[in-house]
């Protein structure tokens, strides 16, 4: 498998507009290790080609708020971050009546990871919108989204949803490197999630912070076999008019 190839941001680009830079020539350290042994990303991966790749660029993003940028929002970054196909990289306008407006992303199709496959479940009575037995269904599905308000709040939200083969409870928790908290949520419609077969089986854990100028979460779930089953990153940033 090819390496996967960093995407430099510089400090300075970081302070004004969070793009991206050059590629790094060879000898600048692009990453460092804290005491805790986590490499600290300095940079997003190009085209990422393994889930816990994807999921350090969703917390790079997080952490750098480029969720709040335009910049980023750019087709090619998108892109790139997330190994989204070019076909299914599209931009969508959001405009609501009350004056918010922004763009979004929504994708199932990315490039090297995530492949699609056939759907092999039959549909019944209570599962009418399934596709067809035999059609190409999505393993993921990735919505990315910027919004702004007329009060000048501004939101940024990625979130991921894996269908199946999505990296355990320690290797997610690993990438991520952040003070997590394990909540209870109560089951969507009432429907329990099938019996946990896993120490992390059907679990969910949430981290937030906030300060007098964002608001930031981030929100991990698992399925029975304590694989992953999703992850929200979303960052509000309060006042000023945009």
């Amino acid at each position: 498998m090819k390496p996967a190839t960093p995407i430099v941001i510089t400090a300075a680009a970081l302070s004004s507009s969070l793009a991206f830079a050059q590629m790094p020539t060879p000898g600048i350290v692009v990453s460092t290790e804290n005491q805790s042994g986590y490499v600290e990303m300095h940079e997003l991966i190009s085209m990422p080609k393994t889930a816990i790749d994807f999921i350090k660029n969703i917390k790079y993003a997080f952490d750098n708020n480029l969720l709040l940028d335009d910049h980023f929002f750019e087709k090619n970054n998108v892109c790139n971050a997330f190994s989204i196909d070019e076909k299914s990289c599209i931009p969508h306008e959001i405009h609501q009546p009350d004056g918010t407006h922004g763009i979004s992303f929504y994708s199932g199709d990315f490039v090297g990871i995530f492949p699609r496959e056939q759907n092999s479940i039959e549909p019944n009575s209570t599962q009418h919108h399934n596709p067809p037995p035999g059609s190409s269904i999505s393993t993921a599905q990735i919505s990315i989204l910027k919004t702004a308000n007329p009060l000048g709040i501004v939101n940024g939200e990625i979130s991921l949803i894996t269908r199946k083969d999505g990296p355990n409870f320690n290797e997610t928790t690993n990438a991520l490197d952040v003070n997590l908290h394990q909540v209870f949520e109560i089951p969507l419609h009432g429907v329990m999630p099938p019996p946990s077969i896993d120490a992390h089986g059907n679990e969910t854990w949430k981290y937030e912070t906030s300060n007098q100028n964002f608001r930031k979460n981030l929100v991990i779930s698992f399925r029975e076999d304590g694989t992953l089953m999703s992850i929200r990153a979303e960052i509000e940033k309060m006042g000023g008019h945009q």
